[in-house]
């Protein structure tokens, strides 16, 4: 590559990290309705934003890593792109986990431990191992890893790596259940009152601080479904554009100021997931043969969250680097200005592929419980 290596934008970063959900969403998706009464875009919405997730870390931890100098505006604007969205991403999932929680959170323990508490627990500290293997030999990569057995005894008992979203999933719903009893409204504004320290301990820069934030939108999904649900049933476009506006211009105003990003986050998130709940409704609408491939995406996340990022590591290997000079004047420009989008599906897609081979061998108790059947994936 022509030209110095990019650093990344953090060696440990606090991008959200990819997400999956329990396989026991699939007897929760009704979000406490009916069996029938399911939620089509909540898994439409699942699926999006785990694309966007691997799109994430395909920009932050790949692309500004091999893309040259020369191309500098073209990985500041998809930084911007994945910047913008993180108020978005990772809020309006746990939002759809909770409310996939929804009927979990009343049941009796003994329902419920297994598929939502020992399951991703062990899915976690399984692949909290496996990555840190993989990251002896994938060093390039620019990632939150264990490094010795210390720091994987610390990341069992509070996260810092990229799989902290199994992390907060167990701890979350532990905390839904136990604080099943007190008021719905004092238990989501506890989980605010949490997230507001996540920029008080010098945990920011960690997912750490993620994991704080992050509670008061499973906390609402969970015990507030209703609220969800009238979200995916408002209608109002103009109102939209103004919080469209509302969101340029706080979010404008956040990084002129330099405010911490776990308070900006929390801020805009205010703004963004009712405009992304919208965002979703509308497009299954519009786009109603997308709803299948989109929804069934949202109902296999947890492979894509736990193999993206080893894949992503494999292709950063491949690659290497991308040309330093356009041997076409117009399609190199295009080429890689596509390039991010066209990675993350090709990552995507081949976690998938990966998951439904090692599911129909001895292999699939890296996805779930030894002694569990085969689930869809999530």
């Amino acid at each position: 590559m022509d030209g110095r290596r990019r650093p990344p934008s953090s060696e440990r970063p606090n991008a959200p990290a990819a997400s999956a959900a329990s396989s026991a969403d699939d007897r929760d998706r009704s979000g406490g309705a009916g069996e029938g009464d399911r939620l089509g875009w909540a898994d439409v919405g699942k699926g999006v934003f785990i694309v966007l997730v691997v799109l994430h870390h395909t920009v932050s931890k790949h692309y500004e890593v091999v893309t040259p100098d020369a191309w500098d505006r073209l990985v500041a604007a998809w930084a911007g792109v994945t910047l913008a969205l993180k108020p978005l991403r990772m809020p309006l999932f746990f939002l759809l986990s909770g409310l996939f929680a929804t009927r979990a959170v009343h049941r009796s323990w003994g329902e419920v431990l297994r598929p939502r508490v020992v399951r991703p627990g062990y899915l976690y500290a399984l692949w909290l191992a496996i990555l840190a293997v993989v990251f002896t030999h994938a060093r390039e990569l620019p990632m939150n890893r264990t490094r010795d057995a210390g720091e994987y005894l610390a990341d069992l008992l509070f996260a810092t790596t990229g799989l902290w979203y199994l992390y907060a999933t167990v701890v979350y719903f532990v905390l839904v259940r136990a604080t099943r009893s007190l008021d719905a409204r004092l238990v989501v504004a506890l989980g605010a009152l949490l997230a507001t320290t996540s920029w008080v301990w010098p945990i920011e820069a960690y997912n750490r601080g993620s994991v704080l934030i992050h509670f008061v939108y499973f906390a609402a999904g969970a015990r507030l479904p209703g609220l969800v649900r009238r979200l995916g049933e408002w209608r109002g476009t103009w109102q939209v554009a103004l919080l469209v506006a509302a969101y340029v211009g706080l979010g404008a105003v956040l990084l002129a100021s330099e405010a911490p990003r776990g308070a900006a986050t929390l801020l805009l998130s205010l703004i963004a997931v009712p405009v992304g709940v919208r965002a979703i409704v509308a497009a299954v609408a519009a786009w109603p043969r997308a709803e299948q491939v989109t929804a069934s995406l949202g109902r296999r996340t947890l492979p894509i969250y736990v193999l993206h990022i080893p894949v992503l590591a494999l292709l950063h290997h491949l690659v290497g680097e991308l040309p330093p000079v356009p041997t076409v004047p117009v399609l190199a420009p295009l080429a890689l200005a596509a390039y991010p989008v066209l990675a993350a599906l090709v990552v995507t897609a081949a976690c998938l592929l990966v998951h439904a081979a090692a599911v129909r061998t001895p292999l699939r108790w890296l996805f779930e419980l030894p002694d569990d059947g085969p689930r869809r994936g999530n």
